[in-house]
């Protein structure tokens, strides 16, 4: 190197204790997600939105034509399963639903989909949902979107330090499981969601509100819960009256938040038979804490005892008493599962983890109880955007499903089967049990 370059060097750079640094004459590259948001940001503006017309109101049926297809042979045959209309619990107006779907339209077609509609600064409440998306509580906010405040309503943060697990606080047992740099972090992501004001306002999108609603996704967990809640009512309602006087014992395994329970127990009341026990278990410490808070705001807190246990390494009957539970809500943990585990060296099915939960809950529910299962079509409207957006699922068609309760030892013939056709993205299984 000549010394003229050497100080051609030394003009671009300015030694410091901690290393170099380039100064701000250099051109500074934008980061692949800076520059995706930058385009984005160019593209034709959205259609004016306005929310002073009528509310927008899609009550066509949505369900896939193969799906569709599929339920009509399926009723051929003689199987109970139907295609029902269950209104989401929110709505947006109509040029603000359309806004909506086109610009998932457009996010849709980009890889980086949730590096721009999370962004911050576009969508401030949208990017905190988003750090616990894989958490119940997310669903939660989808359950009440278009009334809620922030996005934790009835979540008080301080219940992450009251010792209602056998003693011990979620934030106690969390430390002593993954340590206490872990568990703030944990802690810090609940406080900011619980206190995150669910309306912003930025030039780029629709609010989060908005998206929150307007989102195919949001309105189906909304009406997958209902359509189960009408299910269990109808289902209890046919029982003799001793039901009535002893009061539902009902169950919600990986609880999460537990909204359709809490919903359920309201409609319950209301209809003459209560729900008495209200049993909510889950491995994780802070969806046991969370469902805690949320039950009090819901003015169910009485009824509801707290199981810190996972699924697949105690049997139920291990700490619920056999045949004592009416209802189980078991509405959004199969997506998750898969049909079977194989062994990676032979290829042999080594566990049938859907199989063996079926199983296990059967043990549990007294005769004349029922099991509600949820399950996401593999064939559904915007495909695409759930797969940016969500963690990978497990979508069976109706069929498969059915073959899959079957092989748990229940009688496919006697499960109702109910799909919301303004979204056609769930089923929903009523197993019963003889």
């Amino acid at each position: 190197m000549t010394e003229g370059n050497a100080d051609e060097l030394r003009k671009l750079v300015t030694p410091r204790d901690e290393g170099i640094i380039i100064r701000d004459s250099l051109p500074i590259y934008p980061s692949p997600k800076q520059a995706a948001v930058a385009h984005f940001l160019r593209r034709a503006a959205t259609r004016d939105r306005s929310r002073t017309e009528d509310v927008y109101t899609d009550a066509r049926v949505n369900v896939h034509p193969h799906i569709r297809h599929e339920v009509q042979a399926l009723q051929h045959e003689g199987y109970d399963v139907a295609i029902v209309d269950t209104p989401p619990r929110h709505e947006l107006s109509t040029q603000v639903q359309a806004a909506v779907d086109e610009e998932i339209a457009q996010l849709s077609k980009l890889p980086n989909c949730t590096d721009i509609l999370f962004e911050p600064s576009l969508h401030p409440a949208g990017a905190t949902w988003f750090r616990l998306a894989k958490y119940a509580l997310a669903l939660q906010t989808l359950y009440a979107a278009g009334t809620t405040t922030t996005l934790a309503d009835g979540l008080d943060p301080s219940v992450f330090h009251e010792p209602i697990i056998d003693g011990l606080s979620s934030m106690e047992r969390l430390r002593s499981r993954r340590g206490d740099q872990e568990a703030q972090s944990a802690l810090d992501k609940y406080v900011a969601y619980a206190s995150t004001p669910m309306s912003d306002h930025t030039d780029a999108f629709p609010s989060s509100r908005d998206f929150l609603v307007g989102v195919i996704d949001s309105r189906a967990v909304q009406t997958r819960a209902d359509t189960a809640i009408n299910m269990a009512r109808e289902h209890m309602s046919s029982r003799p009256g001793h039901s009535a006087k002893r009061g539902v014992v009902t169950a919600s395994l990986t609880c999460g938040a537990a909204n359709p329970l809490f919903e359920m127990a309201r409609s319950l009341d209301q209809g003459g038979t209560p729900i008495s026990t209200i049993l909510l278990i889950d491995s994780d410490e802070m969806a046991l804490a969370t469902a805690a808070s949320l039950a009090r705001s819901k003015g169910v807190e009485g009824r509801v005892i707290l199981y810190h246990k996972d699924l697949f390494r105690h049997r139920l009957t291990s700490y619920i008493k056999p045949e004592s539970v009416d209802v189980v809500d078991l509405l959004g943990l199969v997506d998750w599962l898969p049909d079977e585990l194989r062994d990676r060296k032979t290829g042999l099915v080594r566990r049938r983890p859907i199989q063996r939960l079926l199983s296990d809950v059967g043990d549990i529910v007294r005769a004349g109880g029922m099991i509600l299962v949820g399950n996401m079509l593999n064939r559904r409207p915007q495909q695409a955007f759930v797969e940016r957006v969500w963690p990978s699922l497990f979508q069976r068609g109706v069929r498969e499903m059915l073959s899959i309760i079957a092989t748990a030892g229940f009688d496919p013939m006697t499960v109702q089967v109910r799909i919301p056709g303004r979204e056609g993205v769930y089923a929903i299984y009523g197993i019963p049990v003889p």
